[in-house]
């Protein structure tokens, strides 16, 4: 039970912070960093959401 409780709490960090990225996206002067970085936190959370199966 501990391993999915952990894995709860990446996905609502993650949850949290990829609209905060998707926001910094359009705002950011280096828009290659600022996707690089949105696409890497989704890649965990789809890592995080297959794990928990």
């Amino acid at each position: 039970m501990k391993i999915h409780r952990w894995l709860s709490f990446l996905h609502f960090a993650g949850m949290m912070a990829i609209p905060i990225l998707g926001k910094n996206i359009s705002t950011s002067t280096n828009r290659l960093a600022a996707i690089s970085t949105h696409q890497d936190v989704q890649l965990l959370l789809w890592a995080v959401g297959l794990s928990g199966l």
